[in-house]
């Protein structure tokens, strides 16, 4: 059945920190060996409230929900029996049977002296089902905390706000990711084994990937080259093996080993000097049916030099 509510989700959110890396060098002398700690101590409890609003903005507490656009709420009924329509204020104001006016005195405002408007985070770890009201809620609060919560690991790799100690993480999409990650990895190690079968495959996929093997590396060592490149970065080796124009790039590759390709500036220029252009350009021009002769010729002093090697 479809989870259909105007304020709530069906998402599981792991509020996770962040690994601390060079944050305690300087700090304790074994800082390297705490580099996966976001905290110095053990069993922290760190407790967070809704930030409050410069003098520029009229001070108070932050506004995490509208008191506006109502919509239908459908676990909460009116006298007769029928959903209510509630603005976000409204409806959470009858589930936590209190005002949550943001602007009402600090002695009777929820957000600054009610207990469950601040979120505790024991053990540097937190579960928070959306679907459940006063999870929302703490949820709510702990993203106004913008500076010190990362909105995912993404947000998170590509900010890298220096006061960020927590990341929230959607556990269904990072199931996701672990399957994808997997796979990726399944199928790279799948491709690695194809083509460490032969010396030449090692060879040509290297030339491809942009490196130039040593004629003299012997089998153990082109494996490790390969190995290298698919350590680094599985998605990228995966790409180029299974590229649709991976023999047009071998072609190419082996065109300017044979020196009848020359590349300048990632312009590539025939040894009569004829400028064709980009790579994607080269690949096109060779496949042309008035070029095939040239490249006919080209094939020739390849197969040329593969008899030699």
């Amino acid at each position: 059945m479809v989870f259909n509510h105007p304020y709530l989700k069906d998402k599981i959110i792991d509020v996770k920190p962040v690994e601390a890396g060079q944050k305690w060098k300087g700090i304790v002398s074994n800082y390297r060996e705490k580099e996966n700690d976001p905290f110095l101590f053990k069993k922290v409890v760190k407790s967070f409230e809704l930030p409050l609003n410069s003098a520029s903005k009229g001070g108070g507490v932050a506004i995490i929900m509208d008191s506006v656009t109502k919509s239908v709420c459908p676990d909460v009924m009116n006298d007769a029996g029928k959903p209510e329509e509630l603005t976000e204020q409204e409806y959470f104001e009858k589930i936590i049977g209190k005002s949550l006016n943001p602007y009402l005195p600090k002695d009777t405002n929820f957000w600054r002296m009610d207990s469950r408007a601040r979120v505790q985070i024991r053990d540097a770890r937190l579960r928070l089902d959306l679907k459940s009201p006063m999870d929302m809620l703490k949820f709510k609060i702990l993203s106004a905390n913008n500076s010190k919560f990362a909105a995912s690991p993404q947000a998170y790799r590509t900010i890298r706000r220096a006061s960020y100690e927590y990341v929230f993480t959607n556990v269904d999409e990072m199931r996701d990711e672990t399957l994808e990650r997997l796979e990726l990895e399944a199928k790279a190690y799948s491709l690695f084994d194809s083509v460490c079968k032969s010396e030449s495959d090692m060879r040509d996929f290297l030339r491809v990937a942009g490196k130039s093997p040593s004629d003299v590396s012997n089998i153990k060592q082109l494996k490790a080259s390969v190995g290298k490149l698919m350590e680094d970065d599985r998605e990228i080796f995966v790409e180029i093996l299974d590229d649709p124009l991976y023999e047009d790039k071998l072609f190419i590759a082996d065109g300017r080993r044979a020196g009848n390709i020359d590349l300048n500036r990632n312009i590539y220029t025939l040894d009569s000097g004829v400028e064709i252009g980009t790579l994607s350009d080269t690949i096109h021009w060779f496949n042309k049916e008035e070029n095939q002769e040239t490249r006919l010729r080209v094939q020739a002093m390849i197969d040329q030099l593969r008899e030699i090697e």
